[in-house]
């Protein structure tokens, strides 16, 4: 009784060969879990421009939020033209483009869209609102605009890009080429550049901008990023003194 006692307690155990591979197998796992562990900390460090030792591309970020700005004034609604207005540092367009947020919108929507520089924490921000009503026409020369009328959801704002020092949009406007002589093509007329776009005076036939990015791994380190957004929305606002009249105060 004693021998078969003994046995089934020497076979409960574990030899030192056996705690030898178990210790091997589970230093194998753990420098896996580390590995992967220090990996995502690293790219989740790339991504997050307030973390340190950041190393994300600062300028792809600007010119993917630029080619977001160029996608979504390719899609301007040409019958709200007389809604588009912007400053030096923001711009608002009523747009048919796909929401940022996504939670319970799918596909194209009627948005108003506003793209305005955030100073104080340098960063390019877009705020969206979908449009719930069918949008006010232009109303007649001296009646003022029913901006009550303009229903939009809950404003929802995100930074498209982070290090902006600063953000400097222009609005182009062409006149009307000058007829030349018979025969000859039309004479080159200068570009408008205006610092304003009011509400009513229409669409410009582009938009003009310029970043200004700060890199957040060398202090000191900028870069100007410089672009030139034609407008393709059809635009009837092209006589020379209609331009005189409405830009007069408010060329660069």
């Amino acid at each position: 009784m004693n021998r078969c006692a003994s046995k089934r307690k020497h076979r409960g155990g574990f030899t030192l060969a056996e705690l030898l591979v178990a210790a091997t197998l589970l230093s194998i796992v753990m420098a896996s879990v580390y590995t992967l562990f220090h990996g995502t900390v690293r790219v989740l460090q790339g991504v997050d421009p307030q973390s340190e030792g950041v190393n994300f591309d600062v300028y792809r970020e600007a010119r993917n939020a630029l080619a977001i700005f160029e996608h979504e004034l390719d899609n301007v609604e040409a019958r709200a033209a007389h809604l588009f207005e912007g400053e030096k540092d923001e711009i608002t367009l009523f747009t048919l483009s796909e929401p940022m947020q996504l939670e319970d919108l799918v596909g194209r929507h009627m948005m108003r869209v506003r793209y305005r520089h955030n100073r104080s924490n340098k960063t390019l921000v877009r705020d969206e609102a979908l449009v719930e009503t069918a949008l006010p026409k232009k109303p007649p020369r001296g009646r003022e605009l029913d901006r009550e009328r303009i229903k939009v959801s809950k404003r929802e704002d995100f930074v498209v890009a982070h290090n902006v020092r600063d953000v400097t949009f222009t609005y182009v406007w062409m006149p009307k080429p000058k007829p030349g002589p018979k025969g000859a093509p039309p004479q080159w007329t200068e570009p408008i550049r205006a610092s304003r776009n009011r509400e009513r005076w229409g669409l410009p036939q582009a938009i003009a901008i310029e970043m200004v990015i700060e890199d957040p791994t060398r202090r000191g380190k900028r870069q100007t990023i410089t672009t030139t957004i034609p407008v393709r929305a059809p635009n009837t606002r092209w006589t020379t003194a209609y331009l005189e009249k409405q830009l007069g105060g408010s060329i660069l």
